[in-house]
């Protein structure tokens, strides 16, 4: 779609953010995507939503850090994980989004609140909702990589968790690693970020079922 300078580039289909684009070019990977090959480096883009693992909302750290991010995503459906791209410094937009409630909350970050108050906008939600507990996908140095260090590190300076929030499992046996032959460079970030999340108010569970170690979902 062109329209003067302006150029938007419509993708036909889902995207993989965890492992459907090459992080080092912005160039699609995802095996069955019909624009397998076209670059999203520079360029504004439009899907309909994303597919996947939450985990690929760190994807556009790295593809900032790169220079291979997008210009601008604009969105065809609500989606949380590719709204992550604003936390990286990408803009998001929606085709059609709805008044946005001041959500009114102290000792938060300022862009977290602007955060959750743009995404209500997306989904045209009426209102917020106290929770109780959360669970943190995404703390695999594997997956999140440095720039994902990076971010926690930056964040844990002043964020708390205020609730109850246990943990997905990390990228190695965090006793046993030497003996299992992890690299000591890996082992060293893996246990960083550990460090970092538990700085942080988070429980160690290290499960991807956290209903069975006491987290259950209600608010």
């Amino acid at each position: 779609m062109r329209g003067g300078l302006l150029e938007i580039l419509v993708l036909g289909k889902p995207i993989s953010w965890l492992d459907g684009v090459d992080v080092r070019t912005g160039e699609i990977v995802q095996r069955d995507h019909p624009q397998r090959g076209t670059s999203i480096a520079g360029r504004t883009i439009k899907i309909p939503h994303s597919i996947g693992s939450t985990v690929g909302a760190y994807t556009f750290f790295k593809l900032v850090r790169n220079k291979a991010a997008p210009r601008k995503i604009i969105l065809e459906k609500p989606d949380s994980i590719t709204m992550a791209a604003v936390l990286a410094g990408i803009p998001v937009e929606m085709e059609h989004e709805g008044p946005v409630e001041e959500l009114k909350v102290e000792g938060v970050p300022e862009n977290f609140v602007r955060y959750l108050e743009k995404e209500a906008s997306f989904s045209s939600a009426r209102g917020f909702v106290r929770i109780n507990s959360v669970h943190l996908s995404g703390i695999s140095y594997a997956t999140i990589g440095e720039e994902g260090l990076d971010f926690l590190k930056k964040v844990s300076k002043d964020a708390r968790f205020r609730v109850l929030a246990t943990t997905n499992p990390a990228g190695m046996d965090l006793k046993r690693w030497r003996k299992m032959g992890i690299p000591e460079d890996f082992a060293e970030k893996q246990l960083r970020i550990v460090r970092l999340l538990l700085k942080m108010g988070a429980v160690p569970t290290f499960t991807c079922t956290p209903y069975l170690a006491g987290n259950l979902p209600t608010f």
